[in-house]
């Protein structure tokens, strides 16, 4: 389920979750001279989770997944 983007910062706040930009920088350093194009946060049973998508700086796109408490790459497929 998705987490409205007004509750983020209380979360990250609280200590719950890194912030978003953290993680926004974090995808970054993982595709550097990237572009992020869309970033989200979902509370599944095991915990929040981060989705990032990026396009790199040869145009491919990719999704990166982090644990939202931990900043831990979960997955980060490029996009077919």
């Amino acid at each position: 389920m998705a987490v409205r983007v007004d509750q983020i910062p209380e979360l990250a706040a609280s200590g719950k979750i890194k912030s978003l930009e953290s993680m926004n920088e974090q995808a970054l350093r993982l595709h550097p001279g990237g572009t992020i194009t869309d970033s989200d946060l979902d509370n599944h049973f095991n915990g929040y989770e981060y989705g990032v998508e990026l396009r790199d700086a040869s145009g491919a796109e990719w999704d990166v997944t982090f644990d939202a408490a931990t900043g831990q790459v979960l997955s980060n497929k490029q996009d077919n």
